[in-house]
C-alpha cells in the first residue's frame, strides 16, 4: 500500500503551488492521488516530470 501526504507538503517538495497540484489531482494527471474528507492525498511516490527544453531565445 503507498504511502501518502498532504496536498501541502507534497506541494512543497515538488516545487508546485497547492493551486497548480491541485488541477493536476482534479484532472487525473496524479497517479494514485485520492481525496479525503475533501482534501487530496499525494502518493509519496508521485515525482515531477522532467520539463522538455524550450525553443532557445535568439
Amino acid at each position: 500500500m503507498p504511502k501518502y501526504q498532504p496536498l501541502g507538503a507534497a506541494a512543497n517538495r515538488l516545487g508546485y503551488s497547492d493551486a497548480y497540484l491541485r488541477e493536476l489531482c482534479a484532472a487525473g494527471k496524479v497517479p494514485g492521488a485520492m481525496k479525503f474528507a475533501g482534501s487530496w492525498a499525494i502518493p509519496l511516490s508521485y515525482r515531477r516530470k522532467r520539463q522538455k527544453p524550450g525553443p532557445k531565445a535568439k
